[in-house]
């Protein structure tokens, strides 16, 4: 068994995972009330642009009501987050030629979903 598998360090990439999920989730703010979005409380800065480009391929569908409008751009926007917040963390294990993630790579994915969620930080931090 290789030093980078025992166990201690598998429960540390999980709990770096379950941090990048957090703020995955935090900056889709689908955690909040949706009528929060609809009163200006606060949202992502990417949430309306995003919401716009979403639009007009939801028209029309089940998720065409002003509920499914806020709820796909939150969850759009996490997975967004997840999945752009990941890269860095793949190109790192690329480029030293990594099998699996290790904690480094899962912390420069943590960073780097950090300063994606920021924006949706100070966002939140002026709203209350």
């Amino acid at each position: 068994m290789h030093t980078h598998d025992a166990p201690q360090f598998t429960f540390v990439r999980l709990v770096l995972l379950a941090g990048v999920i957090f703020l995955a989730i935090f900056n889709g703010n689908w955690l909040a009330n949706w009528q929060w979005l609809s009163e200006g409380r606060w949202s992502s800065p990417a949430f309306d642009p995003l919401l716009f480009l979403l639009t007009p391929f939801l028209r029309g569908t089940p998720l065409g009501t002003q509920m499914g409008f806020y709820y796909t751009t939150g969850v759009s926007l996490s997975l967004l987050t997840f999945i752009l917040s990941g890269l860095p963390a793949a190109l790192y294990e690329r480029l030293f030629r990594r099998n699996t993630s290790t904690v480094v790579s899962m912390l420069v994915w943590l960073a780097t979903a950090a300063l994606l969620t920021y924006p949706a930080y100070k966002a939140w931090q002026e709203a209350f």
